[in-house]
């Protein structure tokens, strides 16, 4: 917080030796085409019901992922239980950790020579990220806790460690899966249709229970 704009940016690694934005750095901090939108957000109150909210974002990824997760946050419903006569906790239809990793995941790893969005379809108990592009070779839904940490984003994956938005290298897929599972929730599921990927995390809906 305290470096000037220009060191901070050489501290993430986003400028070329003459000191330009790379590319990783543009897509983190500058604003794309006019009227291309990068992530889009929908919500509704049940799978098949009408939307509640539909976002747009043509914005630099750092806002616009921030906003995301504002907006998935404001409409996640948390339950209070009792753990004890004098201890009461709040947990989260879908866990903030899991959501956080699923997005941050997306902007991560997707293939930025597709120029489609970023899709986040959200329900009371259910998010679904979609992102251009398949996985990087050797990965597949099956070996995805199993295979070597890789990605096709090198210098925009460790930016984006450094401002501390993601996790370490290779933990946050990991992390998606203790947030659900310690929860009780089904773990995330992964797939693929050779031009995309889609997360899903899924709560039980504690409200409801």
């Amino acid at each position: 917080a305290d470096l000037s704009d220009a060191d901070l940016l050489r501290a993430l690694g986003v400028v070329t030796p003459s000191g330009n934005l790379n590319r990783a750095g543009k897509l983190l901090f500058v604003s794309g085409e006019p009227g291309r939108v990068q992530l889009a957000y929908v919500h509704r109150r049940t799978p098949a019901g009408d939307l509640t909210a539909n976002e747009q974002l043509a914005g630099p990824a750092v806002t616009s992922l921030a906003r995301v997760l504002d907006l998935v946050s404001a409409r996640t419903d948390t339950t209070s239980i009792d753990v004890s006569p004098l201890v009461q906790i709040q947990v989260a239809d879908l866990p903030p950790r899991a959501i956080r990793e699923a997005l941050v995941n997306a902007v991560m790893h997707r293939d930025y020579r597709d120029p489609g969005r970023i899709v986040v379809e959200h329900t009371a108990t259910r998010l679904a990220v979609t992102s251009p592009g398949t996985f990087v070779s050797g990965v597949t839904p099956d070996n995805l806790l199993s295979a070597s940490s890789r990605t096709r984003n090198p210098r925009l994956a460790e930016a984006i460690r450094k401002l501390g938005l993601g996790e370490t290298a290779g933990a946050g897929v990991d992390r998606m899966y203790a947030a659900m599972t310690g929860l009780g929730h089904q773990p995330p599921t992964f797939e693929t249709d050779g031009a995309s990927v889609r997360w899903t995390v899924a709560g039980v809906g504690l409200a409801l229970l």
